[in-house]
C-alpha cells in the first residue's frame, strides 16, 4: 500500500516454512548485520510473531496511522523457525517502505 495516513496496507510472506512461527522484525532504520546465516536488515523496534500457514505463508494487515511524516523509511523483515536452516532460522528479503 502507499504508507499514508488511513491507507490499508498488508505484508505477506510466501515460501516460508510451514505450520512455524514467523517474527516480523520492525526499525526505522537499516542495520544490514549478520544475523545467524542471514542478514538482518532493518534495526530492531519492534517484533511480531506470526504463525505460517501449512503452505508456509502469513499476512499482517494494518491501517497505516495519521500523524507519521511524509518521506520516513520503514524496514520490514521476517525471521521464520526452520530447523532445516542454517541456526535453525531462515529470513526472508528486507523491505524498505517510504511514507508518503
Amino acid at each position: 500500500g502507499p504508507l499514508s495516513a488511513g491507507s490499508l496496507d498488508q505484508l505477506d510472506l510466501t515460501g516460508a516454512a510451514p505450520s512455524t512461527d514467523a517474527t516480523l522484525v520492525f526499525g526505522l532504520g537499516a542495520l544490514n548485520l549478520a544475523f545467524k546465516g542471514g542478514t538482518l536488515v532493518p534495526v530492531p523496534t519492534l517484533l511480531v510473531v506470526l504463525p505460517t500457514s501449512p503452505a508456509g505463508g502469513t499476512s499482517l494487515p494494518f491501517l497505516f496511522p495519521p500523524g507519521v511524516p511524509p518521506g520516513l523509511s520503514l524496514f520490514f523483515q521476517f525471521w521464520i523457525s526452520d530447523p532445516g536452516a542454517t541456526h535453525g532460522l531462515s529470513a526472508s528479503n528486507g523491505l524498505r517502505g517510504v511514507t508518503s
